[in-house]
């Protein structure tokens, strides 16, 4: 049966050894009341984070080294730091040092543990799922229900967020809360560790030597990280070591995008557009039509790199199309005249290259009407020759589907050189929801057009909240100039 693991924030027996002409002798192999310079303590501490390690500090006597390592385990269970430790040897005469216990809580996001590592990237290959360790007990840790856990996302998620919760993983869970128990990951445990995630993604390398206190995770990132902490604890649950997920009882992360995109209003959309077209490199970067695809559809950017002819019917006649026939995802549907179907993404998962995959969800597959000045564009775009599954927007030098991150990259440097330094490539989806919302779309009408599950989502997340119903004054002067007393 295996030994049961310290308490979070405690120490084992602290061993001493004193320095005999360089080696390092334990104290209960000297000679009682011997007298020598230089004394090592060393204890095993489990870090709030779940890790245990070995722990040293130095001293003239056995008493102060043994009270230098006893403040050592004070300060760290004071900051409730989670320590970074060097990957040495746990023999006596090497013992392994701890980061020092005034380093951010969080520095173990930049020194990942490589055992840690190790065990994640065996679990990544994609084909064919992993399959399931040991069943889990109440002496399991977190780390243990990662097996389970990728193979649950890998069937139910879309392969970029299966990506994306896996250097989740990588990056906060397995160095932040793997090595806990399952029983001791309670509501204010998961509060702390949640509180002290941080991002040095934008620190520069002298920044990141110096230490210097990173930012905390945005809302949106931290909702991600809870979302994987979550499922993970839910296979706890099922395995019948916890009764009920604690996440589910952690406070509401308040906040949504920093830096969102905001919508531009209608008469900025010419002189936006003209300054477009006047960028030489823009144009040869195909930008000019794919912008005006952003605006006048409102889609995605994934979505309109994977637009292809055969579902865009410009003439006067309905057509019938079949998408993905032949696998789980085929369907067939009737386009009207002037109509595109959005049923793609572009998408690119870790180690399988470019791919126009399926939308993620029923309502982003969808039928939109094609704007009058975007037929044109399309029409003038549109050779005698191009194939059918050919895409709209393909690549400039290769010919092939184009990827959400070369276009990204792209509009990038085209805002500075044409300067628009907020323009990104939702701001053309955010300002057609706005144009819609006050021409009087509501409700479903707004969710079909853009792909949501609802229009209240549309309504919070993508109408300009600037924008005012020009109505409102009019409806209200009606209502109340009688009971005000004041008649014009």
């Amino acid at each position: 049966m295996a030994r049961k693991p310290l308490p979070l924030g405690t120490h084992g027996e602290i061993r001493l050894y004193g320095n005999v002409d360089g080696r390092w002798v334990p104290k209960t192999k000297l000679a009682r009341g011997i007298r020598l310079p230089r004394w090592r303590a060393v204890a095993n501490y489990r870090n709030h984070a779940g890790e245990t390690r070995q722990v040293e500090r130095s001293g003239v006597s056995a008493t102060d080294a043994s009270n230098n390592l006893l403040t050592c385990f004070a300060e760290m269970n004071a900051a409730r730091a989670i320590t970074v430790v060097a990957d040495a040897g746990a023999s006596p005469t090497a013992p392994t040092v701890v980061a020092d216990a005034g380093a951010s809580p969080t520095a173990l996001a930049d020194t990942a543990v490589t055992s840690a590592d190790r065990y994640l990237l065996s679990l990544l290959s994609p084909v064919p799922l992993i399959t399931p360790g040991k069943p889990l007990t109440v002496s399991s840790r977190v780390i243990e229900a990662i097996p389970a856990f990728l193979e649950r996302i890998r069937e139910e998620c879309a392969p970029t967020t299966v990506d994306r919760y896996v250097v989740t993983l990588k990056t906060h869970i397995i160095p932040g809360i793997g090595q806990l128990l399952f029983t001791e990951c309670t509501v204010s445990r998961l509060q702390q560790f949640e509180a002290g995630l941080r991002s040095k993604q934008h620190l520069k390398p002298q920044e990141r030597q110096q230490q210097v206190q990173p930012k905390k995770l945005a809302p949106t990132t931290r909702r991600v990280v809870r979302e994987v902490t979550r499922g993970l604890l839910q296979i706890g649950v099922e395995a019948g070591i916890l009764t009920h997920n604690p996440v589910k009882s952690m406070r509401r992360i308040v906040g949504g995008p920093q830096n969102a995109a905001k919508a531009v209003t209608v008469a900025a959309v010419p002189s936006l557009f003209a300054k477009i077209d006047g960028d030489k490199l823009a144009r040869d970067a195909d930008l000019p039509t794919i912008t005006r695809a952003l605006f006048g559809l409102g889609t995605r950017l994934g979505e309109t790199m994977a637009l292809s002819w055969q579902y865009i019917n410009l003439s006067d006649e309905p057509i019938t199309r079949t998408v993905f026939a032949g696998t789980p995802r085929e369907e067939t549907r009737k386009i009207p005249p002037k109509h595109l179907w959005i049923n793609a993404t572009i998408t690119e998962p870790v180690g399988l290259g470019t791919q126009r995959t399926p939308v993620k969800t029923k309502r982003s597959n969808r039928i939109v009407a094609i704007p009058q000045f975007l037929q044109f564009e399309l029409e003038l775009r549109k050779s005698a020759d191009v194939a059918e599954d050919a895409p709209v927007f393909p690549h400039p030098l290769t010919g092939a589907w184009r990827t959400s991150k070369d276009v990204g990259n792209a509009l990038y440097t085209m805002r500075r050189r044409i300067g628009v330094p907020d323009f990104k490539s939702h701001v053309g989806r955010k300002t057609a929801s706005t144009v819609l919302y006050e021409s009087g779309f509501r409700g479903d009408d707004l969710a079909d057009q853009f792909g949501h599950a609802t229009g209240d989502f549309t309504r919070t997340h993508y109408v300009d909240a600037g924008t005012a119903n020009p109505q409102a004054a009019d409806i209200l002067d009606r209502a109340l100039s009688g009971a005000s007393g004041f008649q014009a």
